[in-house]
């Protein structure tokens, strides 16, 4: 991918300007036509593409991506210019202050963003009819966002002025994040690389939500012996530049009834569902990779809505817990008719989320080990609750008959030994 290029030349070009000892201007000089080289040969395999491309909806968004790469190499070739005529750039050429900060950043959304589009990519070569249009259209998308974050690229490290372009439409703004601490009472400043300016952050926060970096979090209502029911929210792909599905994807986590679940909810959609074997729920199969962990499949419960596929209880605890200090979360939803849907969150901020629903769902703090599990499986055996063999390992059928006993006494069957469940059997502490 072209991206890698950009990223390494220039570097290797400041390396050289500086042991040569050249002036500012001049290193600059040398990784702008670096840049500029990548320009120009993606340019060209774009223009190729769009010539070639026999699907009107597709061809439309490469021509745009077409458009925006000539903004990108206008703007350098200006910049280029300036710099060689000895030109006074903050009289005579539009500039900005240059942020390396954060073009390390948009750096890294392009990075994660190739990573997608290799996703993508992938998933395209086994797609056939509309769905291979699909998803070749959302590659195209994925592309076009790449090339948009480019130029903001551009601009953050070069201070290249970006101004609107009647052809390409403006590049996205990026957010002035260190400046938004100050100016948005609801951001929380404990993360401030988050894009806080959402309305749903700020009505949430003006409704008495807690923000905790990308996550609103809500708490419904108190109950005896603890917290309330808690909701989370993550909009980390509410503003992104994405494929249709991604665009406007949610996740949330909650405790209800101090029942824990986790939910992927795709906005506006209806997604069509099947009953797995030996079950009677309507579901969907889930593939989900928390980091760089290896992907693991599933199969959770359909939303009520049909937007969107849900998890709880035992499997849902599992999950959540996992996320206690990860950065991201991937989940891909696939429908009975083969069509998939995914979206990659951004999870800053989830630790508080995480402890929050613990504690209303009574799991938090427990550690416990095979001799502990072993001790659990004797007690649902001899109360009748058969839990098969007292091997400290547990599985499908310690839970379930842990899920049996906790239904005989009024608990929400989890199967999970949470805090209640443990005090009731005379094991709280």
């Amino acid at each position: 991918m072209g991206t890698l290029r950009i990223f390494r030349q220039p570097i290797l070009a400041l390396g050289i300007a500086l042991l040569l000892g050249t002036s500012t201007h001049a290193q600059e000089v040398v990784n702008l036509r670096a840049e500029l080289e990548v320009l120009r040969f993606e340019i060209e395999q774009t223009r190729i593409a769009a010539e070639a491309e026999t699907n009107p909806r597709v061809q439309d968004t490469i021509r745009q991506r077409l458009a925006v790469q000539r903004l990108s190499e206008l703007l350098v070739q200006n910049r280029i210019y300036a710099l060689d005529q000895g030109i006074d750039l903050a009289f005579t050429v539009p500039a900005i202050e240059p942020d390396d900060a954060l073009a390390d950043e948009i750096n890294l959304e392009i990075l994660m963003a190739e990573e997608r589009i290799n996703e993508s990519v992938r998933r395209a070569r086994g797609a056939r009819g509309t769905a291979l249009e699909l998803a070749l259209q959302r590659i195209e998308e994925e592309k076009l966002e790449v090339t948009y974050l480019r130029i903001a690229y551009y601009q953050a490290r070069f201070g290249i002025y970006v101004p609107a372009s009647p052809d390409a439409g403006a590049p996205p703004v990026r957010p002035e994040r260190r400046a938004s601490i100050s100016a948005q009472p609801w951001a929380d400043p404990g993360y401030p690389d988050v894009d806080y300016s959402h309305p749903l952050f700020r009505s949430s926060y003006e409704d008495g939500a807690r923000i905790s970096g990308w996550w609103i979090i809500t708490q419904d209502r108190l109950v005896s012996g603890g917290r309330g029911d808690i909701f989370a929210q993550n909009l980390s792909h509410a503003n992104f530049l994405a494929s249709a599905d991604q665009a406007n994807a949610r996740l949330y986590l909650q405790c209800e009834n101090r029942v824990a679940s986790l939910t992927f909810h795709l906005p506006d959609r209806y997604l069509s569902s099947s009953v797995a074997s030996g079950s009677t729920r309507q579901s969907f199969e889930v593939s989900y990779r928390i980091d760089n962990a290896d992907l693991e499949r599933s199969r959770w419960d359909a939303e009520i809505a049909g937007q969107g596929a849900s998890v709880s209880g035992f499997e849902a605890i599992t999950v959540i817990s996992r996320l206690y200090g990860a950065e991201a979360l991937y989940i891909e939803i696939k429908e009975a008719d083969g069509d998939r849907h995914d979206a990659r969150f951004r999870l800053a901020g989830v630790e508080d989320v995480v402890d929050l629903v613990a504690e209303a769902c009574r799991w938090h703090s427990l550690d416990l080990n095979r001799e502990d599990y072993r001790l659990l499986q004797k007690l649902l055996n001899i109360m009748g609750f058969d839990a098969g063999i007292e091997d400290g390992i547990w599985g499908g059928r310690s839970r379930q008959a842990m899920m049996n006993y906790q239904r005989s006494v009024g608990l929400p069957s989890t199967g999970n030994p949470d805090i209640a469940t443990l005090e009731l059997l005379g094991l709280g502490s």
